[in-house]
């Protein structure tokens, strides 16, 4: 029976930014709607067109798949997305990673991820993209498409390759965002760039990865890597010095104390993904199974983590510590993150500590192991009212986790019972994926169901 609905939804062709839209929408009805299980008895679902199938194909499941095409209409990139994913980034997208080191289809196209880390510290995606080619121009559409579907909330923090295309659309596109580029890249170019001082056992390894990982100041940063230089005789060598011109973008000491990481320097999570997609395609996928086998992908990444919610809430703890701050923890935390922070706290137990100073209720410590002439020590600020505080290692920034010196503080000097609010970071939690959002069209999701 026709009712002259005016419901509708029309797609159109931007030709200057070679990308189909949606120009206009009207979700209002004027009828009782039939439900998605029964739909397939209406008259109008018993045949459809090619195209319009292809097209309902594309849209199925909640992903938002994105084309742009090229001068002739041909598909120049392609990105997909979906509801879970778009969820999974407003909970857990703090920290993105982006790669585009993988080929995977027959068309030997750039198989880019975006990828973070979930409150198991498993490798999630945000959406991920088949690219035409690692020009800045096809970038900045690609960053920009994410961006949108994002709901238009940039990432704290981005880890990406030196890639100099990448780095210009990152600035454009993410101008506030917290831009580094992975140190395991960096790395690999020092066997290359320095051969003869850099080999296996060889002092020069030792001496460059003790300066890069363990200076907790910029000031011990500077100083160790100008001396590093002096030692081996690199102070001209130009490789070395635009390194460090770009010190910023790779030391980790330039930002562990300044934002959140999740404790990661590398792209290592794009790789894991990589690694994920790779039993579902290979060389010779088509693009149209290779969008087909995302799906069985993504769906196995949501069935991995739902197994690990489950291990969560529902397995007991075991550990030997009577410690109150340790039952504290076992009931807040996931699994994993429980079982880190069980380790600081063990580890804090061989720590010593002494006041230095004492500024109404700011209190700062020196928190020190020493075995032999082995002496490891560092600073602990700390609020005794308000239980807020931070250590010279800066894990907690970085991490977010509290380092074996703060749990020192917290149970030796201020026999604390529960992990102080301050330093329990909501994403690390048991419900940290539990939360309801309401999305701008209208998109509710709740405990990982999906409805309209």
């Amino acid at each position: 029976m026709r009712t002259d609905c005016k419901a509708m939804m029309r797609i159109a062709l931007d030709i200057k930014r070679k990308m189909w839209y949606v120009n206009t929408f009207v979700h209002e009805h004027n009828h009782e709607m039939v439900s998605p299980k029964k739909r397939a008895l209406m008259r109008s679902n018993k045949y459809m067109p090619l195209e319009a199938k292809s097209m309902a194909e594309a849209f199925n499941k909640n992903r938002l798949p994105v084309v742009q095409v090229d001068g002739e209409g041909r598909a120049a990139n392609l990105f997909w997305v979906d509801a879970r994913s778009r969820m999974a980034y407003i909970r857990f997208g703090d920290v993105v990673t982006f790669d585009t080191t993988y080929k995977t289809n027959k068309y030997s196209m750039p198989f880019a991820p975006f990828t973070g880390k979930n409150h198991h510290h498993q490798s999630i995606t945000f959406g991920f993209a088949l690219l035409g080619d690692e020009t800045e121009p096809t970038f900045i559409w690609l960053f920009k498409t994410w961006l949108e579907a994002m709901g238009g909330t940039p990432p704290v923090s981005i880890l990406t390759d030196q890639d100099q295309a990448m780095t210009n659309a990152v600035a454009t596109v993410f101008p506030g965002t917290r831009h580094r580029f992975c140190l395991w890249h960096i790395k690999k170019k020092f066997g290359e760039k320095l051969s003869h001082v850099l080999f296996k056992k060889s002092k020069f390894k030792r001496t460059v990865k003790a300066v890069i990982r363990n200076t907790y100041t910029v000031e011990d940063f500077v100083n160790q890597w100008q001396s590093m230089l002096v030692e081996f005789s690199l102070t001209e060598n130009e490789w070395l010095k635009d390194l460090y011109d770009i010190r910023e973008k790779w030391i980790p000491v330039y930002n562990r104390s300044v934002l959140f990481f999740a404790g990661m320097n590398t792209t290592q999570r794009s790789e894991s993904i990589n690694s994920f997609f790779d039993h579902y395609v290979n060389s010779k996928t088509s693009l149209r199974e290779f969008a087909e086998s995302c799906d069985q992908a993504f769906e196995r990444m949501y069935v991995r983590e739902r197994e690990e919610d489950y291990k969560s809430i529902h397995t007991k703890r075991i550990f030997a510590s009577q410690d109150l701050l340790v039952r504290h923890a076992s009931k807040i935390f996931t699994r994993v993150i429980f079982n880190k922070v069980h380790a600081e706290f063990n580890a804090s137990l061989r720590y010593r500590s002494k006041i230095v100073e004492v500024d109404g209720d700011e209190h700062s410590y020196t928190v020190y192991w020493k075995v032999g002439d082995t002496v490891e020590q560092f600073p602990v600020k700390i609020n005794e009212v308000t239980k807020k505080g931070t250590c010279g290692r800066q894990n907690f920034e970085f991490k977010g986790i509290p380092c074996r010196h703060l749990h020192h503080i917290l149970v030796s000097r201020l026999y604390v019972e529960e992990i102080p609010s301050y330093f329990v970071m909501e994403r690390w939690k048991k419900n940290a994926n539990k939360s309801v959002v309401l999305s701008s069209d209208h998109l509710e999701i709740k405990d990982d169901k999906v409805g309209i």
